[in-house]
């Protein structure tokens, strides 16, 4: 694959490659803030500037009209836009897969917060199982029998005969 760079004083760089095959592949990034604060856009030459202005929410009528004038694309665009936003059918559609998304963020959110929850209280639990099983081996080390530890720790015998044998 080769590549080619191009400009990036305007925020946005491409990379031009050819595959293996000799296909030509374009890859735009661009850095939106940067080339919003771009004083010079060159709308007429540079057809991606026209689409990101284009698609900008505050694009004004009039840069509307002279993008649409410049670019059949763009125009064909625009008509897309407002036949699909006069619509009843498909505002309905847009708006219950919105709530669809909306409703599946909302899903994984919770179950990460489950998970979290879940996680914490094994965490807690695994740790008091160490800090018994660290109890028995400290007094079993001095020399205490399992009715003292009991008395001591508050475990029942049968636990502490437990982890009496993984110790061992």
């Amino acid at each position: 694959m080769t590549r080619k760079m191009l400009g990036d004083k305007t925020g946005i760089l491409d990379v031009r490659a050819k595959t293996k095959d000799g296909m030509q592949l374009d890859i735009h990034f661009i850095e939106i803030p940067k080339f919003n604060e771009l004083r010079n856009k060159n709308l007429k030459k540079d057809k991606l500037q026209g689409w990101l202005i284009f698609l900008r929410d505050d694009i004004s009528e009039e840069t509307l009209k002279e993008l649409i004038d410049m670019d059949k694309e763009i125009k064909k665009a625009e008509k897309t836009l407002e036949y699909l936003s006069s619509d009843p059918k498909t505002i309905e559609l847009y708006r219950a897969r919105e709530k669809a998304l909306h409703e599946r963020a909302n899903m994984i959110s919770s179950a990460k917060e489950e998970g979290i929850k879940q996680g914490i209280k094994q965490g807690i639990e695994r740790g008091e199982q160490q800090k018994e099983i660290l109890i028995v081996k400290n007094l079993l080390s001095m020399g205490m029998d399992t009715d003292f530890i009991a008395k001591a720790s508050g475990l029942d015998e049968e636990r502490i005969e437990e982890i009496k044998r993984k110790l061992n």
